[in-house]
């Protein structure tokens, strides 16, 4: 849990570096059959308040800073999906085989808070 956490805050950080205006927020969310995934770009002003909602979301979890993100992590309930993360972008990924349902609604739930957070909903 701890390394979900500290990889979705850290790419909040990072997302923040390269977007300059709301008119550079882009959120796309695929979910078929084999995996569900998001990605976003977003305006660096929703940063605090994203930040915000992953720590209510996920627990008040200690963080580090790194530039670039690039990571399969595995929670202690066996959930796993992979973090791609640099300057102004996020990318998650979870292959819904490897993981229980429960695990593809609870990250999917976290993934749509985000989103509102992003889009000041």
């Amino acid at each position: 849990m701890k390394t979900f956490v500290s990889g979705v805050i850290l790419a909040v950080g990072l997302w923040s570096a390269a977007c300059t205006s709301s008119s550079d927020t882009a959120i796309t969310v695929k979910d078929n059959e084999e995996a569900y995934t998001f990605s976003a770009h977003y305006d660096k002003s929703r940063t605090a308040a994203l930040q915000e909602y992953l720590t209510d979301a996920l627990g008040p979890e200690a963080w580090t800073s790194q530039v670039d993100i690039n990571q399969t992590t595995t929670l202690p309930d066996q959930t796993t999906f992979h973090v791609e993360a640099s300057a102004g972008q996020l990318a998650i990924e979870m292959d819904k085989s490897s993981n229980k349902p429960a695990a593809y609604q609870r990250l999917k739930k976290v993934c749509e808070g985000m989103r509102n957070v992003i889009l000041d909903k």
